[in-house]
């Protein structure tokens, strides 16, 4: 279970232990295989934890949302779990600056069938933002 296993859970917090073991969490199997991954990687400190990928699917359920910005997105754990939540013709832009980080995520991102939603912009995020915004 990723509640137990996720490295930045293991820092004896009894708060956040007990949010994590009563919260209903699922991940997909390409969730799992994502983390894995990104756990592996030198920054893999960087990725969000369950608890933030569930909250943001919240938060796209909540607001309906059809288009989603990314800022940092890194191997795309968080973006995989607002991605999930898009509608059909909805857009998820994930910004990042590094097309090393997003690489690492793509294969993952292709096997679950999300990538149609997902418009990668390598640059700075100021001047991704500035060229969305004319778009």
């Amino acid at each position: 279970s990723t509640r137990k296993t996720h490295p930045k859970w293991k820092s004896g917090n009894p708060r956040r232990e007990y949010c994590t073991m009563h919260s209903n969490i699922i991940d997909t199997p390409e969730i799992i295989e994502l983390r894995e991954i990104t756990q592996q990687h030198e920054r893999g400190v960087m990725e969000s934890t369950p608890d933030v990928g569930q909250f943001l699917r919240f938060l796209m359920r909540m607001l309906k949302a059809k288009n989603v910005v990314e800022v940092g997105s890194f191997t795309g754990v968080a973006l995989m779990r607002m991605a999930e939540e898009l509608p059909d013709d909805g857009k998820a832009f994930a910004l990042d600056v590094s097309d090393e980080y997003v690489n690492v995520g793509k294969p993952v991102l292709k096997k679950a069938g999300l990538l149609s939603k997902i418009e990668y912009k390598i640059a700075p995020a100021l001047d991704s933002l500035v060229k969305l915004k004319e778009e």
